[in-house]
């Protein structure tokens, strides 16, 4: 039978269920969930990064003046798409509740 030399004890690959401490929470429940951390809906996201701004300019697709519009056009969110899968139970039902609360959100 061979020795192992060194590294870590077979069978123990990464992200093992069994060791403590790998998820925040109660130690002494290794399969604890993490606490989720809600802070960042507080602010404002920032939409901005020089890195990726500096990167575009140098390749010079388009005038100083459409990449400033381009730039504020990527800053608007995008719309929200929900697609529903029209084999699955209740999805006639899902459908239906989905257009009323489109007709309340948008009241033509």
């Amino acid at each position: 039978k061979r020795k192992q030399s060194g590294g870590r004890p077979k069978g123990k690959g990464k992200g093992s269920k069994g060791s403590k401490g790998d998820v925040e929470g109660d130690p002494e429940e290794p399969d604890a969930k993490r606490p989720r951390n809600e802070d960042w809906r507080d602010e404002p996201w920032e939409y901005k990064n020089e890195q990726y701004e500096a990167y575009y300019r140098r390749q010079k697709i388009c005038s100083e003046e459409d990449f400033l519009k381009m730039l504020e056009t990527l800053k608007t969110g995008l719309p929200v798409a929900i697609r529903v899968n029209r084999m699955r139970l209740g999805a006639a039902s899902l459908r239906a509740r989905l257009e009323e609360l489109a007709e309340l959100s948008d009241p033509e």
